[in-house]
């Protein structure tokens, strides 16, 4: 004797029953949202202080040339120069006149000056009247590392001609061994694209090994904290 055909209320209950089952094993399965925001990575640069905002007067200022101190041979901060006169340009504050070494040479009797050094006298004064500038910054090597993990320690100060004072510091150690340190460089080269054929990751990869490379992030990270216009 043939089976009846099933009730269409009953039908439609059983595939409403096995609906619900996909449902809720999907739900087993799935990612799971705990309803927490993620937390943002702590920032890589911390220790830096300055001005709410640049002094409007402040137009044009003298890029000294980057100290190695005791850090990092002469050699090895002259490679880094035209890094951060690239890096402080595109950030747009002010005009910036880099001061070359053979210029800081002629003038101060030596080719680069440490900002923790004592400074020759009336040398603000001076740069302002020679070059029609309002500010002098210095950039120092406090750390220099150029094997893996690769490593530049920055101490860098804005200071006023006028008013002979800082309005910008900024002392950080950027370390390739630092996860958001590696993070961060990834961000920065991605946009590139690549150069001699590279990916954005090999690019980052390759900053781990370049100091060159490894200093434009540095110090693109480092006048970022400069103070708005």
């Amino acid at each position: 004797m043939p089976a009846k055909p099933a009730h269409p209320l009953f039908r439609a209950r059983v595939f409403a029953a096995a609906l619900a089952g996909l449902v809720a094993g999907a739900g087993c399965t799935g990612p799971s949202h705990s309803g927490k925001a993620t937390k943002p990575p702590p920032p890589v640069v911390r220790n830096f202080n300055g001005d709410p905002r640049l002094p409007k007067n402040l137009r044009r200022v003298v890029l000294l040339p980057i100290a190695g101190g005791e850090a990092a041979p002469t050699e090895a901060a002259g490679a880094l120069d035209a890094v951060f006169a690239t890096a402080l340009v595109r950030q747009a504050r002010f005009e910036v006149v880099p001061l070359s070494r053979e210029e800081c040479q002629r003038r101060f009797g030596t080719d680069s000056l440490v900002s923790t050094a004592a400074l020759p006298d009336g040398m603000l004064a001076e740069l302002g009247r020679d070059y029609a500038a309002q500010g002098v910054l210095f950039v120092d090597l406090t750390a220099y590392h150029a094997m893996r993990p690769i490593a530049l320690g920055i101490r860098a100060k804005l200071a006023l001609v006028a008013e002979s004072r800082l309005v910008w510091s900024c002392d950080e150690i950027f370390s390739g061994g630092n996860p958001a340190v590696v993070a961060g460089l990834r961000r920065y080269y991605a946009p590139a694209g690549g150069d001699r054929s590279e990916n954005p990751l090999n690019l980052a990869e390759s900053a781990l090994l370049s100091p060159s490379r490894f200093g434009a992030y540095v110090a693109d990270m480092t006048f970022q904290t400069l103070p708005a216009r």
